[in-house]
C-alpha cells in the first residue's frame, strides 16, 4: 500500500468507476432504442401498454375504448401483410416484459392476466395475405364472464 497518495491519484481510481457507469447507461439507452424500434408502429388506442406490431395498422374508427372507475374496456381491430406465427411471436416475448401472463393459447386467440386485467389477441386470416387481429381487453371480473373463465 502506498502511503504517498496525492489527490490525482483518487481521480485516477475513480475515471474507471466513471467509466463503467457511463456504458451502462449508454447499455440502457441502447436496449430502451432497440425495444422502441421494435414497437415502431406505437401502441394500440387506448391502450399505453399494449404494442401495435410492426406491420399492423389499426383499422380506421374502428377502436373502442371506455376508461372507467371498475376499469380500461378495449376493443381493436389490426390488420397487416403479417403471419399468424409472426404475431404469435412478437406478443409472447413483448408482453411478459410488460407484466402480461400468458393463460392460453389456440390456433385462433392467446390469453393474458395482469393485475386486474385480461387481455385476449384473436387472430383471424384475411384474404390477400391479411392477418386481421383483434385486441379485446377487460377487468378481469368483465372478461371472466365474457370468456367463461375464473
Amino acid at each position: 500500500m502506498r502511503l504517498d497518495r496525492t489527490p490525482l491519484d483518487r481521480v485516477n481510481n475513480v475515471a474507471p468507476m466513471a467509466m463503467v457507469a457511463t456504458m451502462a447507461v449508454i447499455l440502457v439507452a441502447g436496449s430502451l432504442a432497440w425495444t422502441h424500434a421494435a414497437w415502431a408502429n406505437g401502441f394500440v388506442s387506448g391502450a399505453d401498454d399494449l404494442p401495435l406490431m410492426e406491420g399492423l395498422g389499426e383499422i380506421p374508427d374502428g377502436a373502442l375504448v371506455f376508461d372507467k372507475p371498475g376499469g380500461r374496456i378495449i376493443d381493436v381491430q389490426a390488420t397487416g401483410k403479417v403471419t399468424r406465427p409472426q404475431v404469435v411471436t412478437f406478443y409472447r416475448a413483448a408482453l411478459p416484459q410488460l407484466g402480461w401472463v400468458l393463460m392460453g393459447q389456440d390456433k385462433s386467440a392467446l390469453r393474458y392476466q395482469r393485475d386486474d386485467e385480461n387481455l385476449v389477441i384473436y387472430l383471424d386470416g384475411g384474404g390477400n395475405d391479411l392477418t386481421v387481429v383483434r385486441f379485446t381487453l377487460s377487468p378481469r371480473s368483465v372478461g371472466a364472464e365474457a370468456t367463461g373463465s375464473d
